[in-house]
Formats: structure tokens, sequence, C-alpha cells
């Protein structure tokens, strides 16, 4: 779908835009340019989805890639199919490479070590000997690719790969940011409690609102944005006990710290036997759709793509979600806005065979380990 910067964003779009980079089409070249790894890793709590999708064994699942992560953990569900869709074949192929180390590699140590840390220099003969020769022709031309220094793409996985995502590197300047202002965000993380790192939080600002700097910072919307964000994180979870937090700081996993879904040896098995009923789709979502038949898909993650879409587009899209849904099928989707302004309109065309209950909404929405989005909506498809 063709998409155009609205003529008269204020400052919270343009902040909004500014996190959630795909929003800004001219700025493609370098922030979501066709080749370009947006992001490394779903920002998508899996858990959050299990308790809203109910997935069971035999269900027809349809995704946006993303950052791949939560695709991979719906398959420890036992679905009987799982088909990832995107336009961004980087991101597809992240979801491809991830999959092939799950199937390929020798063990469950060898998949921690190329996809957790992702950065052991063995990674490099990981991916030569047991994962190159099982990717498709596209997504080999990808992590294949060189960058400036001749160096290939799948040097990633040795280089810290949650730290090459476009995402990634303007988190990691918000950090260098925080840092720069005397925020600590390393030591509050290292809180051994919720009380001693609500804290910790609140005197790291304290301190900082009075430097000369706080105050320009403090009127850059996407950086009032990623700040508000870590602040709710600080405020709902113990760090110590959350593996976002390694996305939020740039660090690598720690065994002493709950890993995700897809990565937990107790899934490694059957992820390992599930891996097939994985599809990659390089299309539109909407488009998609339009190829499958009349009831035949339970459950959709729409992550916040409506955030970007027109009021047509996204008519045109539920057209679809609701005449490939089985009866009972659910939708959840998310949003970077509290309350998304394309709801009333969503609702007013789809509320005759589609509902949606505000107070299991927030609960998904606090549910949610990453605080990443504004909202969390769950539909089911009345029977």
């Amino acid at each position: 779908m063709n998409l155009k910067l609205k003529p008269n964003m204020n400052q919270n779009e343009l902040g909004g835009a500014l996190f959630y980079p795909n929003y800004l089409p001219q700025f493609n070249r370098w922030m979501v340019g066709q080749e370009d790894l947006v992001d490394t890793h779903s920002w998508v709590d899996p858990e959050t989805d299990f308790q809203a999708l109910k997935l069971q064994p035999g269900h027809s699942v349809v995704t946006i890639c993303g950052g791949a992560c939560h695709a991979l953990a719906y398959l420890t569900k036992q679905p009987s199919v799982v088909h990832a869709v995107d336009t961004n074949q980087t991101q597809l192929a992240l979801l491809e490479i991830k999959a092939k180390a799950i199937q390929h590699l020798p063990d469950h140590n060898a998949v921690y070590q190329f996809l957790g840390p992702a950065n052991h220099p063995d990674n490099l003969k990981r991916y030569q000997r047991h994962i190159r020769q099982h990717l498709s022709e596209e997504s080999s031309a990808i992590w294949q690719a060189r960058d400036l220094f001749g160096r290939p793409r799948y040097y990633h996985f040795k280089n810290h790969l949650y730290r090459q995502g476009k995402r990634d590197q303007f988190i990691h300047r918000f950090k260098t940011l925080a840092q720069f202002l005397g925020i600590d965000l390393v030591s509050i993380s290292n809180s051994s409690n919720l009380h001693e790192q609500r804290l910790r939080m609140d005197d790291a600002l304290a301190k900082a609102s009075g430097k000369r700097w706080y105050k320009f910072i403090d009127r850059l919307p996407m950086y009032q944005e990623v700040l508000r964000r870590f602040k709710q994180y600080c405020q709902q979870f113990v760090s110590k006990e959350n593996y976002f937090t390694s996305f939020y700081l740039g660090k690598q996993f720690e065994t002493s710290t709950p890993l995700p879904t897809h990565l937990q040896e107790k899934n490694y098995s059957i992820l390992k036997k599930s891996i097939n009923r994985l599809q990659l789709h390089h299309i539109d979502i909407q488009d998609f759709l339009t190829t499958h038949g009349s009831e035949t898909i339970d459950a959709y993650q729409l992550l916040d793509v409506q955030d970007d879409l027109s009021p047509g587009e996204i008519t045109k899209l539920w057209e679809e979600i609701n005449r490939t849904a089985n009866q009972g099928a659910k939708v959840i989707f998310r949003s970077k806005h509290k309350q998304p302004p394309f709801l009333p309109i969503l609702e007013s065309s789809i509320s005759k065979n589609w509902y949606t209950d505000p107070d299991i909404n927030l609960e998904l929405y606090q549910s949610e380990k990453s605080c990443f989005y504004g909202s969390i909506f769950l539909y089911q498809k009345r029977t």
C-alpha cells in the first residue's frame, strides 16, 4: 500500500513517527529502505498474545512478520500453519534465518548462542556450516550482502544482532542521551525490586530535570516518547525478571533472566518439530488474504500496521479479515496511540460481526512486558 506523510502532523504525531520509523516514507532510504533491517526482534510479548488469542493445536494463524520472535513463539502452540506476512523482505529474511537456526543447528545451546547473545565468533561458522545452504535465494542474498566496510550482513550474529536494526540504533542514541543527562538506565535496571527501581528512576529524572540541556531535549517528541515508555516499563515490571530489558539497554540476554519464548530450552523440541508449519510471504496482508478462502483462519496478529493505513485501506483490510475468519476467530492489534484515531471508523464498519471488551483490552495492555505500544485491542468474531 502506498502511504503518504500527513501534511499537518503535530508534535506528538511526529514523535510517534520517528519512534515508529515506518511512519515517515520520506526517510525510507535511511530508516526503512527496501533492504533495511528495522527490527531485530519483536516488541510483542507472546504471553500477552497467548492470553488473548487462545491458540489451539490445528489453528491457522496470520501475522505481520515484523521482528519475527512472536511468529516463532506461536509455533509452540502447534497450530496447523503460521503465515508470516511482510512487505519488507529483510524482515522476512530475519524470520527465516531464525527459523533455520532452530531447525538445523545441532542443539539448543548452539541455537541460544546464535540467537541469544548473538555475538560469538563461532556464529560465523554456524551460519556457514548449518544455515546458509537452507536459506531461500532471496534471504541468502540479503544475508550475504556486504556493508560499506565489506562485511557480509550475517556478521550481525557475531557483532550483537540486537544493536543492528534501525530502531535499535535509535534507542541506543536515546540511552546515550540519557547517560549524558546523568540518567543511568543500567543502574536503574539492576534494582533488586520494583520499589527500588521506581525510586531510582524518579531520583534520576529529578536530578536530570535541573540540567540546562534537559529542557531542550524535553521538547524533542521522539525522546519524550521513548523516555515515557521506559518510565512506564520501570513502574510496572522488575527489569531483572524481564527479557525486554536487554532490548531497551542493548545488553545481551543473561541466563538469570527469563528468555523469550522461542529461546527457552523447554520449547526447543516442539519448535524444531513445528518449524515447517511456518510460511513466509512477501506481500501486503490485505493482498495475502484475498488469496484465501472464506472461513479458513482462526487468529490474526496485525501489530500496529493500521496506524499507517487510511480509513479506506482499513475498511478493505477488515472486509478480507471478516471473509476469511472462522466463526469465533480472534484479531489482536496494537497502536502507538492510547486512543487510535482510526478506532471509531473501525467500530462503525465491523461492530455487526465483531466485538471487543474494553476491560480485557486494558488487561492485555497492562500485562505486556515490553511497554512498547500505546494500546492493545482484541476483537472476536460473533458466532
